[in-house]
């Protein structure tokens, strides 16, 4: 494999013209390539088709990604499992169960407005920052936490979804350079919520197990710090062993796996996807997918 740090010019074409049968080239990530838009007609010449290998960047109208539609254009093996999987859970699941956690906050409260409506969506168990803004909308007092949340009202998706919500009952803080456990009730308090505690885990596993397919989007719990990846841990390693139909989404959620040194052997499907994952839950229309010719 040889690689060249660009992505268009004499160094390339030279490159390209010295390939022969078997020969691999790499180009430089076109992300750090802010012109490459302007650049992409010279490359089209010498390319025979086109392969998206990921879903990923499926969301993005980005030259590297639609600018090839006027060759004949494919969806790559990762990209069709991807793919596979989403379909399973937008056509086949009759009972989804969703375990949105994390940070990325507007993203998730955007996801909800889609998924609660439907018939299908079963429980939506949240957690991380997002179920925080849950809480606070039932009027509870979180303590240091509060001022750390984005202003965003989910009381409207609570109020007509809230038999859908399934709440944290407990968390994991530190004190005195211990992790400890405070209940909901014990709120507020002046510590950080870092992790779901274990009354949280085994309920929202309870509900996991009555789902026909359960995705978890986002991560409980600062699973970096040993003292705050029980949460993850625990969800994790609950929804690998139950028989059924699993996914999970997100860099975050599956950089887990490698951190906590949990194997992905009995989950359904891994998504890498963050933000086209969600995009193609809410409408399934994605600009990379829609320039493919072959999907």
């Amino acid at each position: 494999m040889t690689f060249v740090p660009d992505v268009s010019g004499p160094e390339v074409y030279r490159a390209i013209r010295g390939l022969c049968d078997g020969d691999v080239l790499l180009l430089e990530n076109v992300r750090l390539k802010k012109s490459f838009i302007k650049r992409i007609t010279p490359l089209l010449s010498y390319a025979d088709i086109f392969v998206l290998d990921a879903l990923s960047v499926a969301h993005r109208d980005d030259a590297s990604v639609t600018g090839f539609s006027s060759l004949p254009s494919y969806a790559g093996p990762a990209l069709c499992r991807e793919l596979a999987s989403l379909h399973h859970i937008t056509h086949r699941g009759k009972k989804c169960v969703y375990v949105l956690g994390g940070a990325k906050v507007h993203e998730v409260v955007s996801l909800l407005q889609h998924l609660l409506p439907l018939r299908s969506t079963h429980r939506v168990l949240v957690c991380g920052y997002i179920g925080f803004l849950f809480l606070r909308a039932q009027g509870y007092i979180l303590g240091k936490q509060d001022t750390l949340l984005p202003p965003i009202d989910v009381i409207s998706l609570l109020t007509t979804y809230q038999q859908k919500i399934v709440f944290m009952k407990d968390f994991g803080i530190l004190s005195q350079r211990k992790r400890k456990e405070v209940l909901l009730s014990e709120l507020p308090v002046s510590s950080r919520l870092q992790d779901i505690g274990k009354k949280t885990a085994r309920h929202f596993l309870s509900v996991m197990r009555e789902g026909d397919v359960v995705i978890m989007k986002g991560v409980p719990g600062m699973f970096e710090s040993p003292l705050f990846r029980y949460g993850t841990w625990k969800l994790l390693t609950g929804m690998r062993s139950l028989k059924t139909f699993t996914v999970l989404a997100g860099g975050d959620t599956t950089n887990a796996l490698d951190v906590l040194h949990i194997s992905d052997t009995g989950f359904s499907s891994l998504c890498l996807a963050g933000g086209a994952f969600l995009d193609y839950l809410q409408d399934e229309h994605l600009p990379g997918l829609e320039a493919l010719d072959y999907v």
